[in-house]
């Protein structure tokens, strides 16, 4: 799979992202990267195992990397500043394509199916080309992205954005991992609604992102979860002016 960015890496602030809309085209094509999402959540005290096991995977053309925090443990001891309702819906929506009533953390799932044997390595990435993805980015406050063309995917086929940040720590004070300091990467920290193609998705940046550490993750699926095409890149991928 190789992505293309009309673009090189941004230095650019987000005080100064807010101040000069950027804009870039990102284009993908071929075998779509392996999408791995980590469900976890701060309040689990077997989490930072699998937490330091995507920490050690790093983002390239073969995998897109998302960590999502769920919510359901933040009642038990330690509310997960990272967690969102979102990402337990969507660990629920996997389950239920499984046929399984049972959501769990730390939870492994492999392009839209759970993947229990992560410990022993991830299978080998797909090798089937998929449809030509591309996608024009604009950044400001936010980010949108708007499909340039949907030749090829299926009825039904959704799209999805996130955008995702590495190197944070949260010093846990309560809850099961009291007093353990926790590293977590790839963590998804905007989330768009997923969309048809037809539909530009946008999502609000959090005021405190690093956009030095942030990479922007733009996927496709099919009514099952698979893949169908995707990119993943640097935030600062995107650095001219928009006109």
């Amino acid at each position: 799979m190789r992505i293309f960015a009309l673009a090189i890496l941004s230095t650019l602030t987000a005080a100064e992202l807010s101040a000069a809309p950027l804009r870039c085209e990102l284009s993908a094509d071929g075998a779509p990267p392996q999408r791995v999402e980590l469900y976890t959540s701060e309040g689990c005290s077997s989490c930072p195992p699998a937490d330091r096991w995507l920490s050690g995977l790093k983002p390239a053309d073969q995998r897109m990397l998302l960590a999502f925090h769920v919510d359901y443990w933040d009642d038990l001891g330690w509310p997960d500043r990272f967690a969102d309702a979102r990402f337990s819906q969507r660990q629920r929506e996997l389950a239920a394509r499984a046929r399984s009533r049972t959501v769990y953390t730390p939870e492994i799932a492999v392009d839209g199916r759970e993947f229990r044997g992560w410990r022993q390595g991830l299978p080998e990435p797909a090798a089937t080309a998929g449809p030509p993805l591309t996608a024009r980015i604009r950044i400001d406050s936010g980010v949108e992205a708007e499909w340039m063309s949907v030749e090829g995917y299926p009825a039904g086929a959704k799209a999805h954005l996130a955008i995702t940040e590495d190197g944070l720590y949260t010093q846990v004070r309560a809850g099961e991992n009291r007093g353990r300091r926790l590293r977590h990467d790839h963590v998804v920290r905007a989330f768009a609604q997923p969309a048809p193609l037809s539909q530009p998705l946008r999502v609000q940046l959090p005021s405190d992102l690093n956009h030095r550490q942030a990479r922007l993750n733009l996927w496709v699926e099919d009514a099952q979860g698979q893949t169908l095409q995707a990119l993943s890149a640097a935030l600062g991928a995107c650095n001219s002016e928009a006109e």
